[in-house]
């Protein structure tokens, strides 16, 4: 038996080239589509609002606010999240 859910994804990094590549890796995957990637965390500002965000790919280092700063300011953040750094890693970082 077959998993059929899908799962909405976002990427925020300020580098096009990384979100083109965890696009081309996410195609890999049937269960996946990347809805948007942004290089900047504010203009994903809106989309998160609406709530049909599964799954965030997110930059630590960017340039104005930190992915995790950004994250911490969502007032509903997405149910999961990927912090592309070992900073996203530490506990209680969120």
């Amino acid at each position: 038996m077959s998993d059929h859910t899908t799962y909405n994804c976002l990427i925020i990094d300020d580098e096009p080239i990384a979100i083109s590549v965890i696009q081309e890796h996410l195609g890999a995957f049937k269960n996946f589509t990347c809805l948007k990637g942004y290089t900047r965390a504010v203009e994903a500002t809106e989309l998160l609002s609406q709530g049909h965000i599964d799954l965030l790919f997110l930059d630590i280092n960017m340039p104005g606010i930190s992915g995790l700063d950004f994250l911490r300011s969502l007032s509903k953040s997405p149910g999961s999240h990927i912090n592309n750094g070992l900073q996203g890693l530490c506990s209680g970082c969120l």
